[in-house]
């Protein structure tokens, strides 16, 4: 029976209703006729004018009222596509490089548009792996979801519990050149730690699925949303932090396999789909959560820790994933704005801007400490490089010991007197009114 998606149905209601409708007529022509990479063309080209407000909202979810007729070919396109399962499938690669150009340009939502030519090479003929039968098996199991609402067969059970109580991650956290990736790169040198730097998005995106009221319109396109956006890549670039974290769910897959990943998606679906879910403490599924998604990139024998953009305004979810450490690193509001300044492309140079955001997100780790979690650590950047003993008091606090093995891997191994150098770069800025502000308004931060 085809699922009747009833929350695609009831989004009639919204302003884009109408819209929805026309659009999805459209793609469904084209669908009927097997042309596919001109169905997703329509999608891309016909949701953007709606706006950015619907754009994530309706593209996933037009995807997967087509594909709920149970189209096996559609269904093998739209994961090899954008995923690049397929080696050899470059025009969707040239479609999402052009789409994050556009969109680095800081062109208004309304003004990109992209070229019919351009759309239309994206990929026709989908590359079938061995990843396959497990992602059909998770859209299945999703739009059964879609369709009747919390399902039996995903009731949460005790042996789940036992990736909620694995060994304590390790989560290095800051707020945007903050030092937390110095953090990381340290921990990451333990022997007993496996570490990644292409996890941030994964709370975050738990936090808003949870958030949203269980088997609500909003709870349904979180979901959809969570599978295809975080771990597939698959959806309207409108920025290039869209872009980054679409490369980043395609690096996910790339590094720890298709059937790996899949695997992941289907444990998660069954507890976010789970009739069983506690409603009034949505949150505590949290370590659970985080444990398949430990276990898919750990190992039973390694500490799991990710770096990056587990910015303090989530600080106040901390204290719920209770088999994980945040170390959350502090730093000179004065260095966090030359640093923007001089390596991010994109940053907004506005120093009132700059001031309140810093505020905000200090304020909210705060309130959070104030409660005095176990599970939270807050360090200065510049006390942690130049302190071995500082160093030493946190490995102890998160139970690692360089006894046991030292060495540095990854990209970016720690070296104490490189990021030291980091320490007081605002004095080289030639922005000073900018450095003065900073200064005036956040005095209690300013330390160096």
């Amino acid at each position: 029976m085809t699922p009747k998606l009833t929350n695609v149905t009831n989004m009639q209601n919204d302003a884009a209703g109408s819209e929805f409708q026309r659009i999805k007529s459209l793609v469904q022509q084209k669908l009927n006729s097997k042309d596919y990479a001109s169905a997703e063309a329509a999608v891309i080209r016909e949701v953007m004018r709606v706006g950015s407000s619907y754009a994530n909202r309706l593209y996933p979810l037009l995807w997967e009222h087509a594909m709920a007729k149970g189209n096996t070919d559609l269904r093998a396109y739209f994961l090899s596509e954008q995923a690049r399962w397929d080696p050899e499938n470059i025009a969707g690669e040239f479609l999402r490089r052009q789409m994050m150009s556009m969109a680095a340009e800081s062109a208004p939502q309304k003004n990109i548009r992209l070229s019919e030519a351009m759309l239309c090479r994206l990929a026709v003929s989908p590359a079938l792996k061995e990843g396959w039968t497990h992602w059909d098996e998770n859209i299945r199991l999703l739009h059964q979801y879609l369709a009747n609402g919390p399902l039996d067969s995903c009731k949460l059970d005790s042996d789940q519990s036992r990736y909620a109580d694995s060994l304590p991650m390790i989560f290095s956290a800051g707020s945007g050149r903050s030092g937390s990736s110095a953090v990381f790169d340290w921990v990451n040198c333990f022997s007993d730690v496996r570490g990644t730097r292409v996890q941030y998005f994964y709370l975050r995106d738990f936090v808003r699925t949870l958030s949203a009221k269980l088997s609500s319109d909003d709870y349904c396109v979180n979901l959809v949303t969570l599978l295809w956006n975080t771990f597939l890549g698959r959806f309207v670039y409108t920025s290039k932090a869209a872009h980054r974290k679409a490369a980043l769910a395609r690096t996910v897959i790339t590094t720890f396999g298709t059937k790996n990943v899949a695997r992941t998606c289907n444990d998660l679906i069954r507890i976010l789909a789970s009739p069983n879910l506690n409603a009034a403490q949505p949150l505590a599924h949290l370590p659970l959560l985080l444990g398949h998604v430990c276990r898919m990139i750990g190992s039973p024998t390694h500490r799991f820790a990710a770096s990056g953009w587990l910015d303090f305004d989530q600080a106040e979810i901390y204290p719920h994933i209770t088999n994980a450490f945040f170390v959350c690193s502090t730093r000179d509001p004065r260095d966090v704005y030359a640093e923007h300044v001089l390596l991010t492309r994109t940053f907004d140079h506005k120093v009132s801007k700059f001031v309140k955001e810093y505020r905000s997100r200090m304020e909210s780790l705060e309130k959070v400490v104030s409660t005095k979690p176990r599970n939270v650590i807050v360090i200065r950047f510049e006390d942690f490089v130049r302190s071995p003993s500082a160093r030493r008091n946190l490995a102890a606090r998160l139970g690692l010991d360089e006894s046991k093995g030292w060495q540095c891997r990854g990209q970016y191994p720690f070296e104490p007197d490189i990021s030291a150098k980091n320490i007081g770069v605002f004095r080289n800025s030639k922005d000073n009114s900018s450095i003065k502000t900073i200064e005036e308004l956040l005095p209690e931060y300013c330390t160096l």
